[in-house]
């Protein structure tokens, strides 16, 4: 009894080795079938396909919106009191905002605006002139009215401008 158990376990291990399939699934598929599975995931593959967000180039920042301003003759501190902390107040309201930073220099000043990259930039530029427009008034008389650029922030480095980020 003994023997023909070992025979006939034996006997498992040697076909499990020469034909896998038949003993370890119980179905059994053919090339065929195995052909056609792939051919369709490739047509769904391909069909998707376009629906990828892919860029040749991939910006490494954020949609933005820069708003810059002049007062003649006036200090850095002066821009920075009277009027960019001002507007940045009224500009982290803005909905869909990431982050907002500013640089106040003589006689210049200017707020970077970026957005998530879900947000409708038209809509927000919209936004923010809206709010320059209600607080231009409160602003000093010299300081010109704020211009508005959409696209990506430049960077301006220079020792003698006061920088901030919120």
């Amino acid at each position: 009894m003994q023997f023909l158990k070992h025979f006939k376990l034996n006997l498992y291990f040697k076909q499990l080795i020469h034909n896998p399939l038949t003993l370890s699934s119980k179905y059994q598929l053919s090339s065929f079938s195995i052909l056609i599975i792939f051919i369709l995931l490739m047509i769904v593959g391909a069909s998707l396909l376009p629906l990828l967000n892919v860029q040749l180039t991939p910006s490494h920042s954020l949609p933005g919106i820069s708003v810059s301003y002049r007062w003649p003759d006036a200090s850095a501190r002066v821009i920075e009191q009277e009027v960019t902390a001002k507007l940045e107040g009224l500009f982290s309201s803005v909905k869909g905002i990431k982050g907002v930073s500013s640089v106040s220099s003589k006689g210049f000043g200017r707020i970077n605006l970026s957005f998530k990259k879900t947000v409708n930039l038209d809509a927000a530029r919209f936004e923010v002139a809206s709010l320059i427009r209600r607080a231009y008034s409160d602003l000093p008389e010299q300081v010109s009215f704020p211009e508005l650029s959409m696209g990506t922030q430049g960077r301006i480095i220079n020792p003698y401008f006061i920088n901030f980020k919120l």
